[in-house]
């Protein structure tokens, strides 16, 4: 009689590497930028205390102080951490976890980009399977506002009331010149 063996090698961790990056006129360097992650295994919530990261600068050698915090509130367990421009955090995360990074970007435009692809996201990233080493590159930038008082994304009623205004004007202005016509008329 014989006996087959197969042994598969599954890593205990995989690496998830978050990397941020500040871009934009007003874009500020020394900001502290929260991330919170979300991690599931077995379609369960992971509630492990073995989630570790190491913090460094992107470019260039130097950790930099600070790791994942473990949170949990009720029910619910994440893990947060912080980034500042140009630098990394590398997560050991339980072989077979999925990950979801999400980022609390205030009144940056968020830009992430998981791994090389080429689809774009905002400042969530979902589905991260850890079966493999990944990394999720963001990039918020903040550029200057004209001093309108005008957000892009609210402009329908403050261009109607300027327009509003603006033919008020108009008709004051019409009006105006009618009288002056009127009157030189009556001379």
């Amino acid at each position: 009689a014989s006996v087959t063996v197969t042994n598969t090698y599954a890593p205990q961790y995989q690496t998830l590497t978050v990397t941020k990056m500040v871009g934009g006129e007003m874009g500020s360097y020394e900001q502290d930028f929260t991330f919170t992650l979300h991690l599931t295994k077995d379609d369960a919530t992971y509630t492990g205390d073995d989630i570790t990261g190491t913090k460094s600068l992107l470019n260039g050698t130097g950790t930099v102080l600070g790791g994942v915090t473990k949170i949990t509130e009720g029910d619910t367990t994440y893990y947060q951490f912080t980034l500042k421009h140009n630098q990394k955090i590398e997560i050991q995360i339980p072989y077979g976890c999925v990950a979801e990074v999400e980022e609390a970007n205030g009144n940056y435009t968020a830009e992430s980009v998981l791994d090389t692809s080429t689809n774009k996201g905002g400042a969530t990233v979902t589905g991260i399977n850890m079966s493999t080493d990944h990394k999720v590159a963001y990039t918020n930038t903040l550029d200057p506002v004209a001093p309108t008082g005008l957000e892009s994304n609210h402009t329908t009623p403050y261009v109607l009331m300027i327009t509003a205004a603006g033919m008020a004007g108009l008709a004051l202005i019409g009006g105006i010149v009618a009288r002056c016509i009127r009157r030189r008329r009556e001379w």
